[in-house]
């Protein structure tokens, strides 16, 4: 189900990119995605969840997924690891960029720059926040009670 969420959104993004005018290409940026990708691998190895983040991944195209707290704190985790990756690949990006200040180039490599964090929003909107929500055991989604 989370695979199909995450299809319908990217379809939906595309279509309203199209719609706006804009090629499809402007918003593909393959070392912005090796970035964050790369980040988020190395975030699940170094942490020591190797498992508990193939498990999830792994549950996106599975019909039931184990629901394990240990499992819904970690990629909750991992969404604002990603939002921080795709922060910090930015402020890189841009160190980058304004190091050469050539200004026939600042504004396409200030985009391309931009493009991390759109992909970071994306990766943990559409793909991580969910896995964390589905996760989650059933006695721990209510605040009232919670879990230890």
């Amino acid at each position: 189900m989370i695979f199909f969420n995450f299809l319908l959104a990217s379809i939906l993004l595309a279509f309203s990119i199209i719609l706006a005018g804009a090629p499809l290409s402007a918003f593909w940026d393959v070392p912005s995605v090796v970035a964050i990708v790369a980040s988020v691998l190395l975030f699940a190895a170094g942490a020591g969840h190797w498992l508990t983040f193939c498990r999830g991944i792994g549950g996106i195209f599975s019909p039931e997924i184990p629901k394990d707290e240990a499992t819904s704190k970690f990629f909750e985790k991992l969404v604002h690891f990603t939002l921080c990756a795709g922060l910090f690949w930015t402020l890189l990006g841009f160190i980058i960029i304004l190091g050469s200040m050539d200004p026939e180039t600042v504004g396409v490599g200030l985009a391309v720059s931009l493009l991390t964090v759109f992909y970071s929003l994306f990766f943990s909107l559409f793909l991580f926040w969910p896995i964390a929500v589905r996760t989650k055991p059933e006695e721990c989604r209510d605040p009232a009670v919670g879990c230890p």
